[in-house]
């Protein structure tokens, strides 16, 4: 029997958590998560170390006598934590509950669709991975060494013919969404570690 869940907390606030991730972590004897969770929850979060895997990993198996849940940003199944608990710990060991993903507010904020968009990120990977990116429609993932203002650089040949967004922190009380129409207009940005850049191509370009 599963004793593990792994609750989607989307983006970041409460009002983008599901019945069910709610109920989730009401059931929980013990909820183990990122800091960033703290203020949400500050008097049941077991805290992780820098090293978010590993750490983890070692305080699920420290506590598999009680019903686990794991916290996750956004959603389980979109570059999550939650891979790395369903491979150390089996399917059968482990269920998921779903959430609201940063691409889904993302592009919910422009309202615009993104079934046929391609998702790219570069959380610890060489931003090179971007190179040539030429898709109609497209999102990327930054961190702190992969910035928002750095990958717009990379970006720069696009805005010709693309729209260009840097959306900041979505969710919580400083999001902030930046068009990007000329190479300064990153000066406008926050530099959030919590940041994508959208890309969608004009029509008739």
């Amino acid at each position: 029997m599963a004793n593990i869940t792994i609750v989607s907390m989307g983006p970041g606030s409460i009002d983008h958590l599901t019945w069910e991730a709610v109920q989730a972590l009401y059931n929980a004897d013990i909820l183990i998560g990122s800091k960033k969770f703290k203020d949400l929850y500050p008097e049941y979060v077991m805290l992780s170390s820098d090293h978010l895997v590993e750490s983890t990993i070692q305080l699920v198996k420290e506590n598999l006598d009680k019903k686990i849940a794991v916290l996750v940003t956004g959603d389980a199944g979109f570059y999550s934590l939650g891979k790395s608990i369903i491979r150390e710990f089996g399917r059968k060991s482990v269920n998921v509950v779903a959430g609201v993903s940063v691409v889904q507010l993302a592009f919910a904020k422009l309202c615009e669709p993104w079934q046929d968009a391609r998702f790219i990120s570069v959380h610890g990977r060489d931003a090179e991975v971007i190179d040539g990116i030429i898709d109609d429609k497209f999102l990327i993932l930054c961190d702190n060494k992969n910035s928002a203002a750095n990958i717009v650089s990379k970006l720069i040949g696009l805005i010709e013919s693309h729209d260009i967004f840097v959306m900041e922190d979505l969710g919580l009380e400083n999001e902030k969404i930046t068009a990007i129409q000329n190479p300064t207009d990153t000066e406008k940005l926050n530099n959030s570690s919590l940041s994508v850049v959208i890309g969608i191509r004009r029509e008739h370009e």
